[in-house]
């Protein structure tokens, strides 16, 4: 039989997806502004030259990635990668650019901000057990 298609019930995901886009992007700025207040409280180019980074601003990006993952748990790895794409766009902005390095940095973020990844998903696993 020929069903018409504006009479099956579809489910609008809009909504989700809107929530979606904006926790990605509140991530983003968070993580772009934990590492330019670094960079701007202790006058460096890079946040990672200062332990501070490494012993508040990292957990709380951890945190943040577990709390997103267990709130949001479809495709939990977005979080992490949205705080990590706000690190990287952070660096950028202190450093005017990549500098002579290349992707080195890039690198550097991705297995310092890893965890995020694991956080994340171990959130989320967690939400969908409950």
């Amino acid at each position: 039989m020929n069903q018409r298609l504006d009479s099956v019930p579809l489910r609008s995901d809009r909504p989700t997806l809107l929530i979606d886009l904006l926790l990605g992007a509140g991530l983003s700025i968070a993580s772009t502004f934990g590492w330019i207040a670094v960079c701007v409280a202790f006058e460096t180019r890079e946040a990672w030259d200062r332990g501070v980074y490494f012993i508040v601003v990292l957990p709380i990006l951890w945190a943040t990635a577990a709390l997103a993952g267990w709130r949001r748990p479809r495709h939990a790895w977005r979080w992490a990668a949205a705080l990590v794409a706000g690190q990287a766009l952070g660096l950028g902005i202190t450093n005017h650019g990549w500098g002579t390095l290349g992707p080195l940095p890039l690198v550097a973020l991705a297995v310092l901000c890893g965890p995020c990844f694991l956080a994340a998903n171990w959130a989320a696993r967690r939400a969908i057990v409950r």
